[in-house]
């Protein structure tokens, strides 16, 4: 489907906004070490059905998947999810659909999720095939304003981060996940 034939099928992101906003406040002055983070990423890693981990295993997925669920199906790995997402839209069933990062214009919207290489190169046709994790990084876009958009993540610097996206989706974006109503 054409991006412009999409409008009719989002769904408001508010909610899972509104969790990542909440997130990133209660990981003021803490990083991922605290004893206070601790029911923190033990929250993230029970949405991916993992007990707590050590704290040298990523958790920006399982942030995710607990910021964004139930839409986003649940996993550890950003490709993982990417992938179920890239499903859901094949079937044309509600929740987060994948896209190819020209699909939709380089517009995104609050709720949206952004995923990005890190070190080992990932593509598009990692989300369409089965290859399995690729060293990945997510962020769900809090806000929009013009050609700028907030991202909150988790595994930012050793806690939950915010940044700002100013201008074209970088060339390490593979793929672009949007809440849809379904089909």
């Amino acid at each position: 489907r054409a991006a412009t034939a999409l409008g009719s099928l989002g769904v408001d992101g508010s909610g899972e906004v509104a969790r990542a906003e909440a997130e990133l406040s209660r990981w003021k002055g803490l990083t991922e070490t605290d004893a206070a983070a601790a029911p923190l990423l033990s929250k993230y890693w029970a949405s991916v059905g993992l007990g707590p981990q050590p704290s040298d295993v990523p958790w920006s997925a399982a942030f995710l998947s607990y910021v964004a669920a139930p839409a986003l199906s649940p996993s550890s790995s950003h490709v993982g999810y990417a992938r179920q997402a890239w499903l859901r839209r094949k079937q044309g069933r509600a929740g987060y659909w994948a896209f190819a990062p020209g699909e939709l214009g380089g517009r995104l919207l609050p709720g949206d999720i952004v995923i990005r290489s890190r070190g080992e190169l990932a593509a598009w046709s990692d989300v369409t095939s089965d290859t399995g994790h690729k060293d990945s990084h997510g962020d769900i876009v809090t806000a929009v304003n013009g050609l700028s958009a907030r991202l909150v993540g988790g595994n930012v610097s050793d806690g939950v981060g915010a940044k700002t996206l100013s201008g074209a989706l970088p060339s390490t974006v593979f793929a672009v996940l949007r809440k849809m109503r379904g089909a």
